[in-house]
């Protein structure tokens, strides 16, 4: 049921996609520094900087997921280090001077 409820919102993002690139095909002039100039359709400037945001996102998505799978390593590496030290029993503290036994 999950899988046909993606399939089903993908063909809708394709299908909204392919209209809006039919109802918006007009040219447009980009402008950059340094004299950087060039034409492309609208529809294909929107997706482009779609395209970058989705790579942008997923690359700083990333990043801080290697700074968590870093700190994962070492709190794992930490754990192990603790779990082979040998443990030594508790003390059993004197008993208080004119305490009966048991007390």
């Amino acid at each position: 049921m999950k899988r046909l409820f993606y399939v089903a919102f993908a063909a809708l993002v394709a299908l909204f996609g392919i209209t809006f690139a039919y109802k918006n095909h007009q040219a447009v002039s980009i402008r950059y520094y340094f004299g950087v100039h060039f034409d492309a359709d609208l529809a294909l400037l929107l997706f482009a900087v779609f395209a970058l945001s989705l790579l942008a996102g997923y690359a700083a998505a990333s990043l801080r997921g290697l700074g968590d799978r870093r700190q994962l390593a070492k709190i794992k590496r930490e754990l192990r280090i603790a779990q082979t030290l040998p443990t030594r029993p508790a003390r059993t503290l004197p008993e208080a001077p004119g305490a009966a036994p048991g007390d």
